[in-house]
């Protein structure tokens, strides 16, 4: 009797979800006949080299502030200055 998902895969018994036509663990599927001939051998993580310290230590540690820039100095004075010109003439 031909296998049909749900069910365990009858190369690897690992549960196979409903409409699937590949198992997800050993590549078994419907084409090959969930045959022993499916390739079952894991995928690799490619994250295994990964530095979980080294990331947290990038992403969170405080950094030095940033020195404060002339150039917002000179917008704040001509945006003030500016302000001034237009609302003179309803001064006066």
């Amino acid at each position: 009797m031909p296998f049909s998902p749900p069910g365990a895969c009858p190369n690897c018994d690992n549960f196979v979800p409903r409409g699937a036509n590949r198992c997800r663990h050993c590549g078994s599927s419907s084409t090959d006949g969930w045959s022993d001939d499916a390739d079952s051998t894991p995928v690799e993580n490619p994250l295994t080299d990964f530095d979980y310290e080294d990331y947290l230590h990038r992403e969170f540690e405080p950094r030095s502030p940033r020195p404060f820039s002339p150039r917002w100095i000179l917008l704040a004075l001509a945006l003030l200055a500016l302000t001034g010109l237009l609302l003179a003439p309803l001064l006066t």
